[in-house]
């Protein structure tokens, strides 16, 4: 009983500490905390899709039209290659890659950088 406790315990304090500091910038750039945070979302069903701006955009995994609805009503026009992704709007482009992050999918963008190497 002492057992089931203490993990319950250690869960809610892990819960606690990803949705308070995810997008706080405290721990952001070394833990995956708003993909986590992202993820639960999902999973629990209050949002079909997550903007983490410059982590990612994120969707369940059996809806990746959402994706490409959410980039068609910011104006852009998406072209797809098996996980790489354009979305271009006029002189504007952004590239971003499709990973599987704890069964959803998270479109990542590729900064300028990213992209040359």
């Amino acid at each position: 009983m002492k057992l089931i406790r203490n993990i319950v315990i250690i869960v809610v304090v892990l819960l606690i500490f990803v949705f308070f500091f995810a997008g706080k910038g405290v721990f952001d750039d070394i833990l995956p905390i708003n993909q986590i945070k992202g993820a639960v979302e999902l999973a629990v069903g209050s949002q079909q899709l997550v903007d983490n701006g410059k982590y990612g955009i994120m969707v369940k995994k059996d809806d990746e039209a959402q994706f490409l609805t959410y980039l068609g009503s910011q104006g852009y026009q998406v072209t797809k290659n098996d996980t790489d992704y354009i979305a271009s709007k006029g002189e504007e482009e952004r590239h971003f890659v499709r990973e599987e992050f704890l069964g959803c999918w998270l479109f990542r963008e590729l900064t300028t950088d990213l992209a040359a190497q």
